[in-house]
């Protein structure tokens, strides 16, 4: 079936420029077309008089083969076409961390989701293509019955701005586009962080006798054996302050078992009988590959230390096979177990201010850090620990720790100093 309207077809430029009248009669103006590496490209001249068609369309197939031959594009890619290329040169990459590549393919995959950006010509991307970028996001986040945070469109904006900076300086686009959180969203999204909830400690031991008690009245041994496993998790996280990913990709192998009084037998005789001091007297040295993808020697307290004891006992009496290589924690996550204690131990969520903030495994970070500033450890040495920045301490954390000190002291009252007054 033909293209063109009968009789208006002819050939210029040794008959690779076709000029023609559109056949479905939609417009009078001439058009053109060429191909050049094996696609079609394609235009309007935006005029009817054919002897200026020519000239412009002339033009235009010039100026096509002289970005050619200077290696320029020719083609004008879509947002789909530029991304294939970009997710393929970020697997070598290396001028980000692993982590923050898995992160930007991550976001990338909801965004491909988002079918009419996708098919949008990477040229011609604009605030209004990201504008109904963020609609659409919502509204497939209110279809799951979410309300997305701030954080997470921020997060989806930064990494869009990210690729269409790559696709300018790889020549896809003109320019970049620049500010777009600001531009896109309100203050109060673009500062919105994303709350660090810990466990206070009337919390977390609240937490550990609903375990016990679940893991009393867990019905088969399956079942059993995976209370037991979450039980374990949780004393481990909370005593480590692992990330969870480090924490699950633990192996018995990378975890050293410590006695001080086997370490340094002069230290024997600061050490009493009673729990808490039994509990200073162990501790871990955990080997974890850490976000920055390098080891990092983290120092577990004594419940640590008893919680990898328990876990081979469990595996014992369970006849599971361990070896140096064996994976500490055999889950991929304790997700929905965790979940479920969270529940009915009524600490899923905490309402701060006017929201609901939820819990998850990585509270139990959160709260060894915040048991740690408590208990007087510099923000540094906790750092050093964790593989992480003071910076980062400073701002999610001792902020809080104040704060809640705050409220202890002004609403503290020391009733025997109370006068009567009428």
């Amino acid at each position: 079936m033909t293209y063109y309207k009968d009789n208006t077809l002819f050939k210029r430029k040794d008959d690779r420029l076709h000029i023609y009248k559109r056949k479905d009669k939609k417009s009078e103006n001439w058009y053109a077309r060429t191909f050049i590496d094996k696609k079609q490209i394609q235009i309007s001249s935006k005029t009817s008089n054919k002897k200026q068609a020519i000239k412009i369309l002339e033009k235009w197939f010039e100026r096509l083969h002289f970005r050619l031959a200077e290696g320029l594009q020719v083609h004008q890619s879509t947002f789909e076409d530029c991304l294939s290329i970009f997710l393929n040169e970020l697997k070598d990459d290396i001028s980000r961390s692993k982590t923050s590549n898995k992160s930007i393919k991550s976001r990338m995959n909801v965004i491909m989701k988002c079918k009419p950006l996708m098919k949008s010509k990477i040229d011609e991307i604009s605030y209004e293509h990201l504008k109904k970028f963020l609609i659409w996001r919502n509204e497939e986040s209110n279809k799951l019955g979410k309300q997305l945070s701030g954080k997470t469109l921020r997060g989806d904006l930064v990494t869009i701005s990210s690729f269409l900076s790559w696709s300018a300086e790889k020549g896809y686009r003109k320019e970049k586009l620049q500010k777009i959180t600001t531009k896109l969203l309100e203050k109060k999204l673009r500062n919105e962080r994303t709350q660090r909830v810990h466990f206070t400690r009337q919390e977390y031991q609240h937490l550990l006798k609903k375990s016990r008690n679940r893991i009393d009245k867990a019905r088969g041994t399956r079942v059993r054996f995976e209370r037991n496993l979450l039980h374990q998790f949780i004393i481990f996280m909370a005593g480590s302050g692992l990330r969870v990913n480090e924490c699950l990709n633990l192996k018995f192998e990378d975890v050293r078992l410590i006695d001080k009084y086997q370490a340094k037998p002069n230290l024997k005789k600061s050490f009493s009988n009673n729990f808490y001091n039994r509990l200073e007297r162990y501790y871990t040295i955990n080997n974890a590959f850490g976000k920055k993808q390098r080891a990092n020697s983290n120092i577990g307290m004594g419940s640590c230390y008893f919680a990898v004891e328990e876990i081979m006992k469990l595996y014992q009496k369970n006849n599971i096979k361990i070896s140096p290589s064996t994976k500490i924690f055999k889950n991929k996550s304790f997700r929905e177990g965790l979940n479920s204690l969270l529940f009915d131990a009524d600490l899923k969520t905490k309402k701060i201010g006017n929201e609901f903030v939820k819990r998850d495994s990585k509270s139990f970070r959160h709260t060894y850090i915040l048991f740690q500033i408590q208990n007087g450890v510099s923000a540094t040495d906790i750092a050093k620990n964790l593989d992480t920045s003071t910076e980062m301490i400073d701002k999610f954390y001792t902020a809080n720790v104040q704060t809640d000190e705050l409220i202890d002291r002004l609403t503290k009252i020391n009733r025997l100093q109370i006068k009567a007054v009428s």
